[in-house]
């Protein structure tokens, strides 16, 4: 049975949009932050096992992380 889990996640987003209604369409620009807080979170852990030169049995782990702190814009535009 399982022993280990995985850390706990945790993550902020803000998401800023804006829409303009002109005769042709929408102009909608955003400003979006991922990760406000860049809390280091672990979406995978990989397991290896591997013989050493004295044949006993290594497990080792890598871990692989998540997004750090992302910040986008843009704008988005319908018609």
């Amino acid at each position: 049975k399982d022993s280990e889990r995985l850390p706990d996640y945790f993550r902020i987003d803000l998401s800023f949009r804006w829409k303009f209604y002109y005769s042709w369409g929408e102009m909608e620009p955003y400003i979006e932050a991922i990760n406000i807080t860049d809390h280091v979170n672990i979406n995978s852990r990989g397991y290896e096992v591997e013989i050493d030169d004295n044949d006993n049995l290594c497990i080792t782990t890598d871990d692989y992380e998540e997004f750090p702190f992302l910040a986008m814009f843009g704008v988005s535009f319908k018609w």
